[in-house]
């Protein structure tokens, strides 16, 4: 049984405005498909001709009340994909992650045992910080090497404030 650690919240930060390209997949908790949006992107990405190879993002957009009654069934958009401003001949999505600040945490540890970070950050952190959340994409920095049956792996989580 993996425990979550306090200390895994990094801070806040101000991001500037950046493109993601990569593809999107619509998808709820309940079918959740992650694993297919990344497929598709992972046999493509070799397309992109220039691309931001440090990490991969992991974005998530939710409708504007989808935090308020929380229910498995709710869609979101999930997007997988490299920063970048070229879309190359490819049939690539491009999102654009708007600038606004962001509180960044940090889950380690097997891909399985996410959903264990992200309930402390929404059920412990965010209840007794001051923040609200904000109406813009959430995201997540995979390093390019990623494994998600890697026990020591290291993804930093992105949630955006007002």
């Amino acid at each position: 049984m993996t425990t979550i650690k306090s200390d895994i919240f990094l801070g806040f930060d101000l991001i500037s405005e950046f493109s993601v390209v990569g593809f999107s997949m619509q998808m709820s908790m309940a079918d959740f498909k992650a694993n297919e949006v990344w497929q598709k992107f992972m046999k493509s990405k070799h397309q992109l001709k220039e691309y931001d190879g440090s990490c991969y993002y992991d974005v998530n957009i939710y409708s504007e009340h989808y935090f308020e009654s929380y229910n498995l069934t709710l869609l979101f958009d999930k997007f997988a994909g490299v920063k970048s401003d070229s879309t190359s001949d490819y049939d690539f999505e491009k999102l654009i992650i708007p600038d606004g600040r962001y509180a960044v945490f940090v889950h380690e540890g097997l891909a399985t045992d996410i959903n264990k970070t992200f309930q402390y950050i929404f059920s412990e952190w965010l209840v007794n910080s001051n923040e609200q959340l904000d109406n813009r994409p959430h995201f997540m920095k995979l390093p390019i090497n990623y494994d998600r049956n890697n026990p020591l792996v290291r993804e930093e989580i992105y949630i955006p404030l007002k």
